[in-house]
């Protein structure tokens, strides 16, 4: 049992909150992108509706193919906004190794940066 409740400062939150005060500041810098703290916002919310109309709740489990990118990170923070697990797949698992975790896991849905299919998740959302 906790003895003290826990904390209301998630990651979540916290970038959040960024987003407000800082919303120009640069939140994730790639080889490709330059995201600020308000763009960072809106395109979290963005992939939370995504994931929200393809039926992602709580507790569901959602597969993300594109780590290492911004995309990712949206889609990250997006699982945890509606209380879901993320499971990160690199872009370029080999598919039958994709196949496995896709199967041991039952994810509601799976995004990413490459397209593929699974019996279990139908086709994979690009992310």
């Amino acid at each position: 049992m906790l003895s003290t409740p826990p904390s209301k400062h998630t990651l979540v939150s916290r970038l959040l909150e960024r987003a407000h005060t800082e919303p120009g500041r640069k939140a994730i810098l790639t080889s490709r992108e330059a995201v600020t703290y308000g763009e960072l916002a809106r395109r979290v919310v963005s992939a939370t509706s995504e994931q929200r109309s393809n039926g992602v709740g709580p507790g569901d489990r959602v597969v993300l193919a594109a780590s290492g990118t911004a995309a990712f990170v949206y889609g990250y923070l997006a699982t945890h906004l509606l209380g879901a697990v993320a499971v990160p797949l690199a872009p370029d698992t080999p598919p039958a190794r994709r196949d496995y975790v896709i199967d041991r896991v039952q994810p509601r849905v799976a995004y990413s940066a490459q397209p593929f299919e699974h019996e279990a998740t139908g086709p994979a959302h690009a992310i």
